[in-house]
């Protein structure tokens, strides 16, 4: 007689592990635009300065040496930021997180340095000096990504395992 080909299960089989969103419609376009979007804030005037014989000057952000250096740390996190898009672990995110923190501050200490600049020539009263649109789109694109890879990570801290259960990710 041939022998059965399966066995009935003593217990019932557990659920299959939930699986990681990879695409949630908010958060990876946030993530990603929110890059973008101070990337886009690098080629826009930084500081804009009105002289009565020079007229109007403005200063982009990519005209600086912290502008250039932004822009490249912009385009690794960028890289990083897409591949935690598509292959999210909690490791990528943190990097994008670290990323954008450090860049912040970077941001941050230009906006202080034109403040302070701003501060002593607008008091002068020969030129005006106001900060530009584009450092706030570089701080607003910041904030954006920022809060999607916090919310990005609150879902995979939430229960959501990024590794299988072997351990280790394969290549």
């Amino acid at each position: 007689m041939d022998q059965p080909t399966w066995l009935a299960p003593s217990q019932p089989a557990p659920p299959p592990p939930t699986p990681i969103p990879t695409g949630k419609a908010g958060v990876t376009p946030l993530i990603l635009g929110g890059i973008a979007t101070a990337v886009a804030g690098l080629f826009l005037p930084w500081i804009s300065t009105v002289a009565p014989f020079a007229g109007r000057v403005d200063i982009a952000g990519l005209d600086t040496a912290d502008g250039k250096l932004i822009a490249v740390a912009f385009v690794v996190l960028g890289w990083i930021a897409r591949r935690a898009t598509k292959h999210p672990t909690r490791q990528l995110f943190t990097t994008v997180l670290v990323g954008l923190i450090i860049i912040g501050l970077m941001v941050f200490a230009d906006y202080r340095r034109v403040a302070d600049w701003m501060a002593g020539v607008n008091d002068g009263g020969f030129a005006r000096v106001h900060v530009g649109v584009g450092l706030y789109l570089c701080g607003g694109g910041i904030s954006a990504a920022f809060s999607g890879v916090v919310t990005r990570l609150g879902e995979l801290r939430a229960g959501h395992s990024d590794q299988p259960p072997g351990g280790r990710h394969q290549a």
